[in-house]
């Protein structure tokens, strides 16, 4: 995905961070993506696809909408937490049940 080619690119060439804090900085989002990837799982399993699909998306959605609001000029890291933590928790929830469909059949 895309964002993990750009975001990291946003805080090195915008905001300045080094290789290392940069990595630090996108420790929320990996973090949750593998929460998450092991949650729907269990969820899709349970309800189906179609709900986890729908809230997965609608969460990720709402990161890259705060996303938005990054510029050279944001307050601080920690303003972009919450939009970089639903990005992690939202687009892996979109996969798993994006891909079940495709191996059942």
């Amino acid at each position: 995905m895309a964002n993990y080619f750009f975001i990291p690119l946003y805080f090195q060439e915008i905001r300045g961070f080094s290789i290392l804090l940069t990595g630090l900085a996108l420790l929320p989002q990996t973090g949750l993506a593998v929460i998450s990837s092991y949650l729907s799982s269990r969820v899709v399993s349970k309800i189906g696809p179609k709900l986890p699909m729908v809230f997965g998306l609608a969460l990720s959605a709402l990161g890259f909408l705060g996303m938005l609001t990054a510029n050279f000029h944001s307050p601080h890291y920690l303003y972009l937490i919450l939009p970089l933590a639903a990005i992690g928790f939202g687009c892996p929830f979109t996969m798993t049940g994006l891909q079940l469909p495709a191996f059942v059949l």
